[in-house]
């Protein structure tokens, strides 16, 4: 088993996840399987922030692929992982980010 249970259990109504990320549905299916790497990292934020992930749960999924970890190192990550602990939405992240004059997840 590649991913957590929790991630697992996350999935069961993914094409809602899928489209609430705002990424193809073949795209997100291959961050769940580990195989899109470091260059993917906001892509792999928007898949988290649409299946309510933890910080825990969304850095496996980092791990995954080899896309380094979410930690508050600076703004844009402190409002990432304030917007997972919120559960907010892809939207909602994006306007943050926007509202700080920082660069919106990448589609």
């Amino acid at each position: 088993m590649i991913l957590t249970e929790e991630i697992e259990n996350s999935l069961k109504n993914e094409a809602d996840i899928i489209r609430k990320s705002g990424l193809e549905r073949t795209y997100a299916y291959k961050i769940i399987r580990g195989e899109k790497g470091k260059n993917a990292k906001d892509k792999i934020y928007r898949l988290a922030l649409a299946m309510n992930l933890t910080q825990k749960e969304t850095n496996h999924l980092l791990s995954l692929n080899n896309a380094g970890d979410l930690y508050p190192h600076n703004a844009r990550a402190l409002i990432l992982l304030n917007g997972l602990l919120k559960k907010q939405t892809v939207e909602e992240v994006n306007i943050e980010l926007y509202n700080h004059d920082l660069e919106p997840l990448k589609d």
